[in-house]
């Protein structure tokens, strides 16, 4: 997963609940987690990474939004 958000303490938390819900079985692969907007940089490195990028409370700028659908990118928005 790249995980983006709008400031540092919702993008830890998010990263400790993602970790207090995983088991031996199955388990989530944070590749890159930031503050700010969805890039054009972090399609490509979902993209490399086959990962699917996490918004929450932020958006992707046009550009990463036509890489995403360029490269076959998941992005998915919350608030």
């Amino acid at each position: 997963l790249v995980i983006k958000g709008d400031v540092q303490g919702s993008v830890e938390a998010i990263i400790g609940a993602l970790d207090k819900i995983s088991t031996d079985e199955v388990a989530a692969d944070i590749v890159h987690s930031g503050v700010g907007g969805i890039t054009e940089s972090d399609i490509t490195l979902a993209a490399a990474s086959n990962a699917a990028v996490l918004g929450f409370n932020v958006r992707a700028n046009k550009q990463a939004r036509e890489a995403a659908a360029r490269d076959g990118v998941e992005i998915r928005y919350y608030n």
